[in-house]
């Protein structure tokens, strides 16, 4: 629905201006994977599964890999964003080696897709 699109863009929208690490250009994975996800528990919160479904089955593949990357960290540690903003700072400018340390079990390709910076949407 159109409602359900504007949530789901404002919720996006506003990780972005929190957690900007404020140098110009794009986000990393790991910044977009938790944008989804914040965005898509709301919609899925105020509208249910289905309306979750159908943001998600409308994702470009680069956004629904950061989504799976972000969704992979939820399950092999508690808080993965507070405990990156703890250390860091920030969610972008990070190395994939600074998130291998914080996540030993993430392995070096989910490490490097979640800190890479790269245009999500294309065209």
């Amino acid at each position: 629905s159109c409602e359900s699109t504007l949530v789901s863009n404002v919720a996006h929208e506003s990780v972005h201006l929190h957690l900007t690490d404020g140098a110009f250009g794009n986000a990393s994975g790991l910044e977009e994977g938790f944008a989804l996800h914040f965005e898509l528990s709301l919609v899925e919160q105020h509208y249910g599964t289905s309306e979750r479904q159908r943001h998600i089955s409308h994702l470009p593949g680069t956004y629904t890999t950061a989504l799976h990357d972000y969704e992979y960290l939820l399950t092999i540690a508690d808080d993965p964003v507070v405990r990156v903003l703890e250390r860091h700072g920030k969610l972008t400018g990070l190395s994939w080696r600074d998130l291998r340390h914080l996540f030993p079990q993430a392995g070096f390709w989910v490490s490097y897709r979640l800190a890479r910076r790269r245009r999500m949407r294309m065209g």
